[in-house]
């Protein structure tokens, strides 16, 4: 009666003991059950007393393999999650160092927003819309254009030939007798000569192309 009465006040004390020891479930997990959170969003959850670390794990809802941390604080900061995707998450309550007195939360789970979209709509800088380019010569079709690039080019040597006569005639002028510097003047009144009936017929040869051929 005596060894009975022992044995049961050990089962008794061993049994309290290890209800004593038992670790407590995480619970007050967030974020659970919500849409549109941060891609790098905090998961907290209450603090479990007496637990030396926690074991969190989170995946997507379509995976299979499940990312494991170990934070010693109640929270842990996930990045790296894709937008516009449903998660799953659980923490696991380790009362030693090994995790042999644990306890497992339920599954939670939330979606990640989804990406915003640039300042101005599609990022083209008129809400959206395609970019206006503007056309500064004014033209339509290829006849236009090149009669705008001849006309520019026209004006430009009837502007530069003027100057560059006049430096030629300093050049003769302050030359006094150096074969060199006439040489050099004789070239630029030749070639700004040259350059101008180029241009000049440039100018004039659509017009001659376009009457020869009956246009």
């Amino acid at each position: 009666m005596k060894n009975l009465l022992i044995i049961g006040v050990f089962s008794i004390f061993i049994f309290g003991a290890g209800f004593c020891l038992a670790i407590n479930t995480p619970s007050g997990l967030t974020p659970c059950e919500g849409n549109d959170v941060e891609l790098s969003p905090l998961l907290n959850w209450e603090d479990v007393s007496g637990a030396d670390h926690y074991e969190l794990y989170y995946k997507r809802e379509s995976d299979k393999d499940w990312t494991d941390r170990y934070p010693s604080i109640s929270s842990y900061q996930a990045s790296g999650l894709s937008p516009s995707t449903v998660y799953q998450w659980y923490v696991v309550s380790c009362g030693d160092p090994a995790c042999l007195d644990k306890a497992e939360s339920s599954l939670c789970s939330f979606k990640t927003k989804e990406l915003e979209p640039p300042p101005n709509g599609n990022g083209h800088g008129n809400g959206g819309g395609p970019i206006e380019i503007l056309n500064p010569l004014k033209c339509q079709d290829l006849e236009c254009v090149i009669n705008a690039l001849l006309n520019l080019l026209f004006f430009l040597a009837m502007g530069l030939a003027p100057i560059l006569i006049v430096y030629a005639g300093f050049l003769l002028l302050t030359a006094a007798g150096d074969a060199a510097k006439i040489n050099k003047a004789r070239q630029v009144i030749l070639w700004t000569v040259i350059a101008l009936i180029v241009v000049i017929l440039a100018k004039g040869l659509p017009s001659i192309v376009k009457g020869m051929l009956g246009g």
